[in-house]
């Protein structure tokens, strides 16, 4: 009896770690493992958004209704940032009201993170976690670092002293 117990616990086992998560990401076409990070650079400008967008691919045999949570890992002071899952949500939506069903082994581009530095540089991380409505245990995620960067050429402050004014009758500038 113990043996076939281990037996059936070995198995059941085995094929939950083959089955794997029901849901994969991608990003600029490269597979996303879970948690790794992509960074996007993008200017800093006061009206500027600053997109990242991800593809969900369902990796099961059923349709799946996809809820997405946003987790601020770090958010630079005065910046806004929102997702648009199936519709755009408000920066103070955290998880997504309403799921979006992604038809079996398929994959949906539904999904994008907009980041509004509001003129204000620097680097906020930004986590999202896809996972299947009726198990928020089943879940993948990416974490976005958003850089915002200044625009334009810098004033250069380089002032060289050339000397005296030559030839005469110049004065101050040559």
């Amino acid at each position: 009896m113990k043996r076939i117990i281990l037996f059936l616990s070995f198995l059941f086992l085995t094929v939950s770690f083959a089955i794997g998560q029901s849901l994969s990401l991608s990003h600029n076409g490269n597979t996303i493992n879970n948690g790794d990070e992509v960074t996007i650079f993008g200017d800093s400008t006061y009206n500027n958004t600053i997109y990242s967008y991800i593809d969900v691919t369902n990796n099961t045999s059923n349709d799946v209704d996809v809820l997405v949570k946003k987790v601020e890992l770090s958010l630079v002071s005065g910046a806004e940032n929102t997702f648009c899952w199936g519709v755009c949500y408000t920066p103070s939506t955290y998880v997504s009201p309403n799921a979006v069903t992604i038809a079996s082994n398929s994959t949906t581009s539904d999904f994008y993170g907009e980041y509004m530095p509001k003129g204000n540089l620097g680097e906020s991380k930004i986590m999202y976690v896809f996972y299947p409505e009726n198990d928020e245990n089943d879940s993948t995620a990416i974490v976005v670092n958003y850089k915002a960067t200044g625009v334009g050429v810098e004033e250069n402050s380089f002032n060289p002293d050339l000397g005296d004014a030559y030839p005469n009758p110049a004065d101050n500038k040559v």
